[in-house]
């Protein structure tokens, strides 16, 4: 049995390769603490090939028993990065677990703070987590802002749906985004943002969006909405016109409960085109975007307001976490 003391020595660190099955044990004790058996959906195998693919890190909390003079795994945080389009590149740290016999030290506290470094020491000046009953205290410790209760933004995770067709319309065209479309879209998030009421947390300029969204960069995709229509000069002669008139942005992540995870993010279209069936389909062009792209599952922020965003991936099966399990969006300032 391993000792505790008031003598015994902490040390955090990355994890490495022997680490490995010791994480998935702690990830699995965290899940039944937390009753997330119904969303956690990855296989030790998956685990550790996405480890050592670096599709996540991980810091670990050590303790050494003195008078064993043996080191201990007792606790930890999982990571990645994503893009995060109001706010720019950004980190997840997540599921953060301390073992029973070691809380209450102000452990949970020294993770998020050595996570915090790892953003800063990245260029990454955003993160981005979620609060849990189990990390609560320590995250309060912490510079945040509680975007659930603040913004009435909510979690949502989905698995990987079915294939299925999407709408195909004569004067409608779904596809993936390009670079050539970038600005456009833009202009549409920006209508989003304003109609959401998030202008006081959007820091991405145009130029930004861009750049990041290039071939060069590539931290997010885009799957767009295009209106074809005609239209008439003064001298009778018409032309086709293709009008971006709806968007969808994701970014890959990795969240330890899922695996391989996009975040899905910007659903807008122009109010002109609701009511027809397009953000419906807009979404299952989306979600085949990212199957294609090895997706294991998305998670989703969505206003708590938004009862028409709500229902549409309540009806392909997500579940809304800050319901069920009380878990919820905090940003963290660094």
């Amino acid at each position: 049995m391993f000792g505790v003391s008031k003598m015994d020595s902490y040390d955090i660190r990355l994890a490495i390769a022997s680490d490995v099955s010791g994480l998935y044990d702690l990830l699995q004790e965290y899940v039944v603490e937390q009753k997330l058996e119904e969303e956690f959906k990855n296989s030790r195998t998956s685990f550790e090939e996405h480890f050592n693919q670096i599709l996540f890190k991980a810091l670990v909390i050590e303790v050494e028993d003195e008078t064993e003079n043996q080191r201990q795994i007792i606790g930890c945080i999982f990571f990645s990065f994503f893009y995060e389009y109001i706010v720019g590149e950004t980190t997840f740290p997540h599921c953060c677990y301390i073992k029973p016999a070691f809380r209450n030290r102000g452990l949970e506290q020294k993770l998020i703070q050595h996570t915090k470094k790892v953003s800063r020491d990245a260029d990454t000046d955003n993160v981005l987590t979620v609060l849990t009953p189990l990390n609560a205290s320590a995250l309060e410790q912490e510079d945040m802002i509680n975007l659930t209760s603040s913004l009435g933004i909510e979690v949502w995770i989905m698995p990987n749906p079915p294939s299925t067709s999407t709408q195909k319309r004569d004067d409608y065209i779904i596809r993936d985004g390009t670079e050539q479309d970038l600005s456009n879209v833009y202009h549409l998030l920006e209508k989003l943002i304003e109609m959401e009421n998030l202008n006081a947390h959007f820091k991405v300029s145009k130029e930004e969006f861009e750049r990041d969204g290039s071939v060069n960069k590539a931290l997010y995709g885009s799957v767009i909405v295009e209106h074809r229509h005609r239209v008439e000069d003064q001298d009778e002669e018409s032309e086709v016109v293709h009008d971006i008139v709806g968007c969808m942005i994701y970014s890959k992540m990795y969240y330890a409960l899922i695996g391989r995870t996009y975040l899905l993010q910007g659903l807008y279209l122009k109010p002109a085109q609701k009511g027809k069936g397009l953000g419906k389909a807009l979404l299952r062009a989306t979600l085949q975007a990212c199957k294609k792209r090895s997706g294991d599952g998305f998670i989703i922020m969505i206003d708590n307001e938004n009862k028409t965003s709500q229902s549409l991936f309540r009806s392909l099966h997500a579940i809304n976490l800050t319901q069920s399990t009380h878990i919820e969006w905090i940003q963290v300032i660094l």
